[in-house]
């Protein structure tokens, strides 16, 4: 298997565990090359067998959870199922809405054209509902913080775009290849004989945080992962130089 990116234990129980997935790694083994790192396999060989509650994209960051008990599993999935979860994610985008608050409620489904990516489809996609809200207003890009209120494939990057605010770097659903600093730094430079380096160069899009019922006592639970260092240092270079803005009403 090739290397794959550090990967961080959130929380450990002897029937589940909470994982900080790095952007770059796969949640489970690609179909076409089972030699690509990915969370699952990596899990397996510590832990012995475990089961995949849900999925990131592989360039998303955050919160994941695996079962390591088939009641446990069960347990899990089917809160996910019943949308009983509460997922909740940060994303840097694009543009600016005209709102601070807000719900997008557009059905989606697979492309003809690009299979494996979404768009949506009014006439013959499947119900999809995201909730969001303005964290911060920075110059021209937004933070939100968004919940998807169903769980469906891509459903974050593709309602951010149809509202016209793509992921910052998101190139499949209208955002950038990268971020880099001259995009919005005033009289940037860049060095002699060099190209630029990018302040992030995957999607601006990081699951923060998880609230659902522990699958044992049936307790509610919270499990939160830390803003990765690339999008950090995203963020502070774009609040140092357009300045930073907050909704006075949540």
């Amino acid at each position: 298997m090739a290397t794959a990116p550090r990967w961080t234990i959130l929380h450990e129980e002897p029937d589940w565990l909470a994982i900080d997935k790095p952007a770059g790694l796969l949640s489970t083994p690609d179909r076409f090359d089972r030699d690509k790192a990915n969370l699952h396999d990596l899990l397996t060989a510590r832990y012995g067998k475990v089961h995949p509650i849900h999925r990131l994209d592989r360039e998303t960051s955050g919160v994941i959870l695996f079962a390591r008990t088939p009641e446990a599993n069960r347990q899990l999935s089917r809160q996910f199922e019943e949308h009983t979860v509460e997922k909740t994610y940060l994303a840097l985008t694009r543009g600016v809405p005209t709102a601070a608050t807000g719900e997008i409620d557009a059905p989606l489904a697979e492309c003809v054209r690009r299979p494996g990516l979404m768009r949506i489809d009014l006439r013959h996609g499947q119900p999809a509902r995201t909730r969001w809200r303005v964290l911060e207003w920075l110059g021209p890009f937004t933070l939100f913080e968004v919940q998807p209120l169903t769980g469906r494939q891509h459903q974050i990057r593709v309602h951010l775009s149809g509202m016209g605010l793509p992921l910052a770097v998101d190139p499949e659903y209208g955002g950038n290849t990268a971020l880099f600093l001259s995009e919005f730094k005033p009289g940037y430079k860049r060095a002699t004989g060099g190209g630029e380096r990018p302040l992030i160069a995957r999607l601006t899009l990081h699951a923060a945080r998880l609230r659902f019922r522990h699958p044992g006592t049936q307790e509610p639970i919270e499990v939160t992962a830390p803003l990765p260092h690339d999008f950090e240092v995203a963020l502070k270079q774009i609040r140092r130089w357009v300045g930073s803005a907050v909704p006075t009403a949540r």
